[in-house]
């Protein structure tokens, strides 16, 4: 079926009930694709808060357009940042610089969130990615979402063989105006 020939409606539906696969065939993609890596989801997903007990890396890239508006953020233990820089990079764990974990978590968020879109939209939607805004936390970060109509609002928390990263997932789906 051609992306173009749906109602806005449908495809909004059609987005927010695909979203769960959406995300994990994005997670799949970027991180096999990258860092050669075969994340699995944990039984942790769909839930509605997530602590996070660590020190860590979150990258959140904003999503804008006429149907979807909204952020997803890759949360990343500091570990599981270091080996995942140093597999980019072709350094040793020991070489890996602060700033090399940044621009890494900041280069996957944004592979994230533009597989996810383009998932998303099904190509139909002008839709416009911010830059990655990039933050360290300590270890008492909780994430909550807000609940409203027409939002969208997941935690998926992910387990590679170097550690854990949690994916969080917050949209608004809309009808565009005329």
């Amino acid at each position: 079926m051609n992306p173009l020939s749906i109602t806005p409606t449908e495809r909004i539906n059609r987005a927010s009930l695909r979203l769960p696969l959406n995300l994990r065939e994005s997670v799949e993609e970027v991180f096999c694709t990258y860092l050669h890596a075969r994340p699995i989801a944990r039984e942790t997903d769909s839930v509605q808060e997530f602590r996070w007990g660590r020190d860590s890396l979150i990258a959140s890239v904003g999503l804008v357009g006429q149907e979807i508006v909204g952020n997803i953020s890759l949360w990343m233990d500091d570990a599981l940042a270091t080996h995942c820089a140093a597999l980019i990079l072709e350094r040793t764990v020991a070489e890996v610089t602060v700033e090399a974990k940044r621009d890494m978590i900041g280069e996957l968020s944004n592979m994230l969130a533009g597989d996810l879109k383009a998932r998303l939209t099904e190509g139909a939607d002008h839709c416009a990615m911010t830059l990655p805004m990039i933050m360290h936390s300590g270890a008492s970060v909780v994430i909550e979402g807000h609940h409203a109509t027409h939002q969208h609002f997941q935690i998926f928390g992910f387990q590679d063989q170097r550690g854990t990263f949690a994916v969080s997932v917050h949209l608004s789906m809309q009808k565009p105006s005329a």
